[in-house]
């Protein structure tokens, strides 16, 4: 009997001789490759050259932001010229009171500067200030049988000491719109 090969080991050596091929044409391709990076890195900007360029762009930089901020505090500028405007239409056209003798009362600069600051408050702030002026109107007065004093709450609706109406006083304390 004569001896046969599969030709199971033939098809293994022919796979491992084809992959070390490949991979000698990998690293000829990494090679090269190294070779053009490094001819690339030869043209590469010096650090002179680098630091002028950041020189130039922090400049350019600097003036674009300069001319952001100028624009939104223009804009802002402008949005409390409006605001105010609003305010004090607001203020001649509300229907407060039958008499109206409560705005006349007002001074109207003071009531805008009251709301702009109100406006201004934070979520937080804006509660801590209406619980402040709750506790202002708390007023006790008798005493019960337990030996507790009664707690009233007096609504005396005032701005810079002068009597006004409920509706003025929402107005200019920012308590009909929703924050």
């Amino acid at each position: 009997m004569f001896y046969q090969a599969n030709g199971d080991y033939e098809l293994e050596l022919k796979e491992t001789l084809e992959k070390k091929e490949s991979l000698f044409e990998a690293s000829e391709n990494i090679e090269s490759n190294n070779k053009k990076v490094q001819e690339f890195d030869n043209q590469i900007l010096t650090f002179l050259q680098i630091e002028k360029f950041k020189k130039i762009f922090a400049q350019y930089t600097i003036k674009e932001n300069d001319d952001e901020q100028e624009t939104n505090e223009k804009v802002m500028v402008l949005l409390d010229q409006q605001e105010k405007e609003a305010f004090f239409v607001k203020l001649h056209t509300l229907i407060c009171c039958k008499t109206r003798i409560c705005l006349s009362k007002i001074d109207n600069e003071f009531a805008f500067q009251v709301f702009d600051s109100i406006r201004k408050l934070s979520k937080k702030e804006y509660n801590m200030l209406l619980l402040g002026m709750l506790h202002i109107m708390i007023c006790f007065k008798e005493t019960t049988m337990h030996g507790k004093k009664k707690q009233y709450l007096i609504i005396k609706y005032t701005f810079n000491d002068n009597k006004i109406c409920e509706t003025a006083f929402q107005t200019i304390y920012l308590l009909l719109d929703k924050k």
